[in-house]
């Protein structure tokens, strides 16, 4: 299961989460814009829709597979 494509898709979204997380930290620590700020948790939010639709597809053919 873990060579699926999904699966790298999944990882690929969770670890561009955590790198527009740390970004958003960064761009509160410089006082950024808020307009800056939210193109980020913008972006996050994406991220995190595609980790979770990620995650059913591989519960679904995990669940074929059982």
């Amino acid at each position: 299961m873990s060579r699926t494509n999904e699966w790298s898709h999944l990882k690929e979204a969770h670890k561009e989460v955590h790198g527009l997380v740390q970004q958003t930290v960064d761009l509160y620590a410089s006082s950024a814009s808020n307009e800056e700020i939210f193109e980020v948790t913008e972006a996050i939010e994406k991220n995190i829709d595609i980790v979770f639709e990620a995650l059913n597809i591989i519960r679904v053919e995990k669940c074929k597979n059982s």
